[in-house]
C-alpha cells in the first residue's frame, strides 16, 4: 500500500525479479492468490518469497513483519547496512530496466 502498487504490479515485479535471479516461482494466477493470502494474514510467505518481497518493496524483513520480536532486536552493523543498501540499489536499477521505467524514475 505504501508504494501505491496494484496487486498486478507487485506480481509482475515478483515474476521479473525471480526471473532475473533464475529462481522458479509460482505462475501469475497463483501469485495473485498467494499475495492476497499474505496481505490478509491467512498464510506467511516462505523464505524465497520473503527475500523477493523485501527486494521489490526495498524494505527489511522486520518492516514486512517477517521476523519474530527477538530477531528484530538484533542490531545490524554499519557494514551490513551499507552492503544491504548497495544490494538493494543494484536491484532497483535492474528492476527499473525490466519494468520499462524511464531512467531516473525509481519504484
Amino acid at each position: 500500500m505504501a508504494r501505491g502498487w496494484s496487486q498486478e504490479k507487485a506480481v509482475r515485479a515478483l515474476i521479473l525479479l525471480a526471473g532475473s535471479w533464475n529462481w522458479q516461482i509460482a505462475a501469475e494466477p497463483s501469485l495473485k492468490v498467494y499475495l492476497s493470502r499474505w496481505e490478509h494474514g491467512l498464510t506467511r510467505p516462505g523464505e524465497t518469497y520473503r527475500t523477493l518481497l523485501c527486494a521489490i518493496y526495498r524494505t527489511s524483513p522486520e518492516e514486512l513483519g517477517f521476523c519474530s520480536p527477538r530477531e528484530s532486536r538484533e542490531p545490524a552493523t554499519a557494514k551490513s547496512l551499507r552492503e544491504r543498501i548497495a544490494e538493494l540499489e543494484s536491484l532497483v536499477q535492474r528492476l527499473t530496466g525490466h519494468l520499462g521505467m524511464p531512467e531516473g524514475v525509481t519504484l
